[in-house]
């Protein structure tokens, strides 16, 4: 026994009206979720370099600021500035005393940071933080020059 075939393919580009709420769907959901792209976060503005490296030479007024993470610590961060340990409250009222004395006309307090291979992004921000609050002009990340040039091994 056959069954007569009752259906016929079509072959009709889709309508305007399902394609117009597909892409009405795909701009609610981007206007939806546009707030997790935007992020709050610290101004960084970087030294011109133009051939030469720059160093704190440039302020008159500048501290160094070695931190580390370390589990034992309060917070989770060791922070040595003067060759003396300090907790996060404490750097905060050394950084404000030194950010007080420093004369604005010579650009304020130059804070540089020698961070450890192991300190997070959010240790990092915390630490931008406690420097906007003592009133730090810039903030500059040390680093090794060269450190990350590639190396020709021999044969």
């Amino acid at each position: 026994m056959r069954f007569p075939r009752r259906h016929q393919y079509a072959c009709e580009l889709p309508g305007a009206v399902p394609i117009a709420c597909v892409l009405f769907l795909m701009l609610y959901f981007l206007l939806a979720n546009s707030s997790h792209l935007l992020v709050q976060g610290t101004p960084l503005s970087l030294p011109n370099a133009e051939g030469q490296a720059l160093g704190p030479g440039l302020f008159a007024d500048s501290v160094v600021v070695a931190m580390a993470m370390d589990s034992e610590s309060p917070g989770g961060v060791q922070y040595w500035v003067h060759n003396r340990s300090m907790s996060a409250s404490g750097l905060r009222a050394e950084l404000s005393r030194l950010a007080a004395q420093a004369r604005p006309e010579h650009g304020g307090l130059l804070l540089v940071l020698k961070a450890d291979r192991n300190v997070t992004s959010e240790a990092l921000a915390r630490l931008s933080e406690l420097a906007a609050e003592a009133r730090v002009k810039q903030v500059w990340l040390a680093h090794r020059a060269g450190l990350f040039d590639a190396v020709e091994t021999g044969p």
